[in-house]
């Protein structure tokens, strides 16, 4: 999209557990991985706006299911 100049979409399936941690033990890297997912929404999001594009950039972050 960006070398073709063109507007887009581009869609992270996260997790609620991306933005706070349960006090659970048995899940100690879980969490870490979604933390990871949402600094790659965020950092994806503000290079492609400074870089003056037209690609959103979206996380969608269930709850526990």
């Amino acid at each position: 999209m960006k070398k073709r100049s063109v507007g887009g979409h581009i869609i992270h399936i996260n997790s609620i557990l991306g933005h706070m941690v349960l006090p659970i033990a048995t899940q100690n890297v879980y969490p870490a991985t979604k933390y990871g997912v949402t600094a790659l929404t965020e950092t994806l999001r503000h290079e492609l706006r400074l870089a003056g594009t037209k690609i959103k950039v979206t996380s969608i972050n269930p709850g526990l299911v």
